[in-house]
């Protein structure tokens, strides 16, 4: 099952969506069955500045001795099934889409868009087909997938070019990650959480 934790920055998606995923593995997982599972964490922010070293030193103390496996994977997460064993007993995090797409957009050697010497809305459209076929391919091999993505406001006073274009792209992948989904959580579910240390 694919679960999406969708809301705004800095709302408690991650702890959300952590607390989730311990409650599938402790549960057996999504539909209820009691066999054994992996926790795996992918990870996707890439460390370029003293901000993102902060978010990620972060992350990590909040998953401490929670049992995840972290695989740090800034684009192309498909990539993580030749490190998960046993993906079929595994839930996996992928914590998250603003980060992964951002890094499509900017690093990926293929999908760049820099690189991609074709028009705006055909790069979108492949990326975002690009980026959902590979979450996809995870969710078909694991047992479940709980995905964190922020929503973004398209219309934002003071973008630029290229943020509207990520923006685009974001929300692009997240309206058809959810209609992927079998659950999308929402703010209000967020808030609504009890605290899970």
């Amino acid at each position: 099952m694919i679960v999406l934790v969708l809301g705004e920055p800095d709302s408690g998606k991650s702890r959300y969506a952590e607390a989730l995923v311990m409650a599938m593995c402790e549960g057996g997982g999504a539909d209820g069955s009691k066999a054994a599972c992996k926790l795996y964490y992918i990870a996707t922010m890439s460390v370029v500045d003293e901000e993102s070293e902060v978010r990620v030193r972060k992350h990590r103390q909040m998953r401490e001795g929670k049992g995840f496996v972290t695989l740090e994977i800034p684009y192309r997460v498909d990539r993580a099934l030749e490190h998960i064993t046993s993906p079929a007993q595994s839930v996996v995090l992928l914590e998250c889409v603003s980060n992964l797409v951002g890094n499509e957009m900017y690093d990926d050697p293929d999908r760049a868009y820099d690189r991609a010497g074709c028009p705006r809305d055909e790069w979108l459209k492949d990326t975002a087909d690009a980026v959902v076929s590979d979450i996809r391919m995870l969710a078909e091999r694991c047992k479940d997938l709980v995905i964190v993505a922020n929503r973004f406001k398209p219309d934002a006073k003071g973008y630029d070019d290229m943020t509207r274009l990520y923006v685009e792209l974001n929300n692009t992948v997240n309206d058809r990650l959810a209609e992927l989904a079998g659950r999308v959580a929402g703010i209000e579910e967020i808030r609504e959480a009890p605290s899970r240390s």
